[in-house]
């Protein structure tokens, strides 16, 4: 592949292909986009491209992979320390030191760099952090100073993304609706003041998390969200970019196969070693995985498999061990509502989870052993987690008086005939490890008596069901079981525990509502001291699993990602941000003042 790309992407055509090595193929190809000749352009394949621009409203993966590239928080997850095997810490970004909390836990003081500008030119300061959180202020709801006063009629319905409460109101806020925030004060020009309602353990964590950006006063909308399809730099110069930020990379341009970005000029740290970045939709998840090694696109992550050996021996790709364990959690969930803690112990106990990792995931995955994943602080793997043990099931299925006295043929047989049980498995069709736990779940339930349908449905539809909405379903009540992936927005225990499981969360598709577990959870956020905090999630950890089995905890996946033979610089990582920060092609660098896209902290 030559560096100056002509073509990005692949034309829309239906290809029948026989791959060495991969089978029958058919490839969905997208449309072609000529790229600035001599331009080192860096292509990134994805499966989705941003749904939302404006960091204050995403709420998907790809999303965020954009919105990073454009903005930046006061503080920064270290995702090389992470990729290294160490627990991410933190660090300063926009910011001179993690702050100070005054006595009270309730006042955090913050010194901002100086010498940082927008895209736009504005310049970066306290005043500008102020006005990014008065905005999310705004956005919630809530009293955002003089704008609430001021603009009484344009307060926003911030809970529209899906159906469901949106980022600002589902993470800036306490379990009984009160702001996290009371207000931000500008103490001096670079030196910005956080006075939260009440201490809150989880806030440091909140403020690396993208809704925590800090976006130019001068070219974002105030008073309501960035409209996508106004983003992006207008070629006549007549229609204002309502995006800028302060990052490594200016938004250009959004199209629906594309999404493309430059180098930004007068960045704070050292310029990004590349000219252009490019995220290339490709929804099909084959063509996805051969556009790589086709030299369609420079890096896919998270590849299949399937593809592995095949990416491997081919010379001009790299398929890139990073060495760490995704801490996305992939799990089956059950409906607590329709099946008590007995049946989820059989479900649990009935599952193979050898056949799981060792035969559907090839052993490029580790078992999952706690909702907290590692790397994820307070990650506890010492618990009594489930293991496939197939007389433990048929035990609580006797304890059920189901099949007492049954041979191995008799719980087939009554499954064929007439099961104790019958349940429905939601997936989104065309995701092939949702497939394979599918027929490993089918194989393994009948042999304890339960029936499980096929309830494959669209990616649209499973959002319909898990998001609870109810406008093609019955929402959460249509799952019985379910696969599902929840990808981290910020490394805090909280953030893996309180969204599935607490009464109030928009995301608790299981309808768990335990007294105990709440009592735990609310102490958990509220407690600012971490050798106290540490001990609250270790008990919600091992009572969740040992004792809720409201999931069949599934597997963590090796973090393998199929890359250029010639770039460099890319760093996977365990939360799976896509931050191409760093990243740059052997032999066409640009010499920064800390080294190529290094950076200087």
């Amino acid at each position: 592949m030559e560096m100056e790309k002509k073509n990005v992407a692949i034309i829309i055509l239906a290809i029948a292909l026989i791959a060495s090595g991969v089978g029958n193929i058919i490839l969905v190809l997208e449309p072609e986009i000529a790229a600035p000749v001599g331009v080192r352009t860096v292509l990134f394949g994805n499966m989705y491209i941003a749904e939302d621009i404006d960091p204050q409203y995403a709420w998907d993966s790809a999303s965020f992979d954009a919105t990073m590239m454009i903005y930046e928080e006061l503080w920064k997850n270290n995702l090389t320390a992470a990729a290294e095997g160490a627990e991410m810490n933190v660090y300063p970004l926009l910011s001179t030191n993690l702050g100070v909390y005054d006595v009270t836990g309730t006042e955090l003081t913050v010194d901002l760099k100086q010498g940082v500008t927008f895209h736009d030119g504005a310049p970066f300061n306290a005043a500008a952090v102020k006005w990014s959180f008065d905005r999310l202020a705004f956005l919630q709801n809530v009293t955002g100073g003089e704008w609430w006063n001021m603009y009484p009629n344009r307060r926003l319905n911030s809970s529209s993304f899906y159906g469901i409460p949106t980022v600002v109101d589902s993470l800036y806020r306490w379990g009984d609706g009160t702001p996290i925030i009371n207000r931000t004060e500008v103490v001096s020009t670079y030196v910005v003041k956080f006075v939260l309602n009440k201490p809150h353990g989880v806030f440091r964590a909140l403020l690396t998390f993208p809704a925590a950006c800090i976006m130019s006063p001068v070219s974002t909308p105030q008073f309501d969200y960035i409209d996508p399809t106004l983003a992006g730099v207008d070629p006549t110069g007549t229609i204002p970019n309502p995006v800028a930020g302060t990052g490594p990379m200016v938004l250009e341009n959004i199209d629906t196969y594309e999404i493309r970005f430059s180098a930004f000029e007068d960045y704070h740290r050292a310029r990004i070693g590349f000219d252009v970045l490019v995220h290339v939709k490709i929804t099909d998840s084959d063509t996805r995985m051969l556009s790589v090694i086709a030299n369609d696109v420079d890096i896919i992550t998270d590849p299949f498999e399937s593809y592995y050996d095949t990416m491997d021996a081919d010379p001009d790709v790299t398929l890139l061990n990073t060495g760490t364990v995704e801490s996305i959690t992939s799990y089956m969930g059950i409906n607590s509502l329709k099946y008590n803690v007995t049946w989820r112990n059989a479900f649990s106990y009935a599952f193979n989870y050898s056949a799981m990792i060792d035969g559907m995931k090839l052993g490029y995955a580790v078992r999952m052993v706690s909702p907290v994943p590692p790397g994820i602080k307070y990650h506890n793997d010492t618990l009594d987690y489930a293991t496939y043990n197939l007389a433990m099931a048929r035990q609580y299925m006797n304890d059920m008086r189901f099949g007492v006295g049954f041979t191995d043929q008799d719980w087939i047989d009554q499954t064929a005939s007439a099961p104790f049980l019958t349940l429905n498995y939601t997936y989104n069709t065309g995701n092939p490890n949702r497939e394979g736990i599918r027929d490993i779940t089918i194989d393994n339930f009948a042999k304890i008596g339960v029936l499980v349908e096929d309830a494959g449905v669209t990616w649209e539809q499973y959002k319909d069901r898990f998001y609870n909405r109810r406008q093609v379903s019955h929402g959460w009540d249509s799952l019985e079981l379910w696969w599902l992936g929840w990808i981290p927005d910020y490394n805090d225990p909280e953030n893996f525990i309180n969204p599935m499981f607490s009464n109030i969360s928009s995301s608790n598709a299981c309808q768990v509502n335990d007294p105990y577990l709440e009592v735990l959870m609310a102490a958990g956020i509220a407690e600012t001291d971490e050798d106290l905090r540490k001990p609250l999630y270790n008990e919600m950890q091992r009572y969740i699993v040992e004792d809720l089995k409201s999931w069949v905890f599934g597997y963590h996946n090796k973090n393998y990602d199929c890359i250029h033979k010639n770039l460099r610089g890319w760093t996977g990582n365990p939360i799976s941000y896509n931050d191409f920060y760093g990243t740059y092609w052997e032999g066409l660098l640009y010499e920064g003042e800390y080294g190529y896209g290094a950076s200087e902290w």
